[in-house]
This record gives structure tokens, sequence and C-alpha cells, in this order.
């Protein structure tokens, strides 16, 4: 077996609030000393994931995710009128940006990618390139609800 490195991949999903569990499984992955290589996610699994592969420490993540009041959330979703949806979303990127600080995906400390659906083609494409906040945005995009986000001519949901 010597010569035979194991990677560690997480996989993580949607599923709204319920994708802060996501944090308890990094956390054990954690405390169990299993270091992670690389990271997808949709949704809030590519919030979670994302913040993470930015920060790369749960503790921090956890800080985050404490520290976050409810009402800035809806604030930062409140941002109506939108071509493809009842919401925009540029709020929400700037209110991530302000975590993220501009964070590019390729720059991460782990390596991430968002899943993400091409609403015209029904593509998925995976976005590991190019500002975090944004592929983010763009994974947790609800069709009529939150906008698609273009990226490369492509609207992402």
């Amino acid at each position: 077996m010597s010569g035979n490195v194991k990677k560690v991949g997480l996989a993580l999903g949607s599923g709204g609030w319920r994708g802060l569990a996501h944090i308890g499984v990094i956390k054990v992955l954690e405390k169990n000393g299993i270091s992670i290589d690389y990271i997808t996610g949709s949704s809030v699994g590519a919030l979670i994931g994302g913040l993470y592969a930015y920060y790369g420490s749960v503790d921090e993540l956890e800080k985050i995710v404490e520290n976050i009041r409810y009402r800035d959330m809806i604030n930062a979703l409140s941002d109506p009128r939108a071509e493809l949806g009842l919401l925009k979303g540029n709020k929400f990127v700037a209110f991530l940006e302000g975590y993220l600080k501009g964070a590019k995906i390729e720059d991460l400390k782990i390596p991430f990618k968002a899943a993400t659906t091409d609403i015209l083609t029904g593509e998925t494409v995976y976005l590991e390139k190019g500002n975090l906040a944004t592929a983010i945005r763009a994974s947790i995009s609800i069709p009529l609800v939150l906008a698609p986000v273009e990226i490369e001519g492509r609207k992402l949901v």
C-alpha cells in the first residue's frame, strides 16, 4: 500500500438552512485529522464549502455562521425586480464579499468547485475559477425566485 496516497473529496449538497449540518461533518473530519483535499458544493453546500475552502478552518466557519444576523441575511437577499426572477441577488454578492474579500476560486486554500446548471441547456457547469462570491451566488440561485447569474455568456443557477 506504500505509494498509494488517498485523497479526500467533499461533496456538499443543497437543502437550505439544513445545509448548516455540513459544518458538523467538516468539524468531525478535522477533529479526526482527516484533511480535505478538494470540495464541490451546490447551493448551501457551495456557500459552506466555499467559505471553508477560503478560511481553511472549521473554527472560522463556525464564527462566521454564529455571527451572521438573520436580518442581515434577509436584507442581502432582498433585492427585488430581477429580469428572470423575483430577486436580483446583487446585494447577496456584496454581503459575501464582506467575508471573502474578492477571493478567487483558483487561489483558495482548498481546491473548490461550485456546481451550477445552465438554465438554457440544462448542462451542469462547475465553476472552478473566478470570483468566489459570484460562483456561490450562481449556485444558490433558484429559478424564478433568485435570478440566474450570467458568467461567460451562460445563465447559471
